[in-house]
């Protein structure tokens, strides 16, 4: 948790994951990606970069999002509390283009209608089980209601 200073825990509070993000690169799209790329090492040369995070504690859920410029100056940091009951639903996408180039996505959207899509670097199925204990966590069994309009 050093990248996330900005991150102070409550009494008692401990993190149960963390989801760190690419925000240059989001699209599966090799052109997309390849364009992405560019920007990213553009902003490597002269020390900037973007990163999003999903903060998941014993009481609450973070969203961060970090910009910072020349390696170490911190520009702009964003952190959102939610309570676990702003949460309408949370999974995951596996995105393909051109039948070689995949990506997978970590997928949280909010009563509120806003939708937060992270990239993740991992494999299939560590993305689900994340999303399986994720959800597990949030709804103890229950249906949300994005399930329930799909029943």
């Amino acid at each position: 948790m050093s990248k996330l200073k900005e991150v102070i825990l409550m009494d008692g509070e401990q993190i149960t994951f963390n989801i760190e993000g690419d925000a240059y690169n989001d699209s599966p799209n090799p052109v997309a990606k390849l364009v992405g790329v560019i920007i990213r090492v553009l902003g490597q040369l002269i020390g900037m970069s973007q990163r999003v995070y999903i903060v998941k504690t014993t009481n609450r859920l973070l969203l961060v999002s970090k910009n910072v410029i020349f390696w170490k100056i911190p520009k702009d940091t964003e952190v959102r509390t939610l309570s676990y009951t702003a949460v309408d639903s949370v999974g995951y996408a596996q995105a393909k283009r051109w039948l070689v180039f995949s990506s997978l996505y970590f997928q949280l959207s909010l009563r509120s209608g806003e939708n937060f899509r992270v990239k993740y670097q991992g494999t299939l199925p560590e993305l689900s089980e994340l999303v399986s204990s994720m959800n597990a966590a949030l709804y103890g069994g229950q249906q949300t209601s994005s399930d329930k309009l799909a029943a």
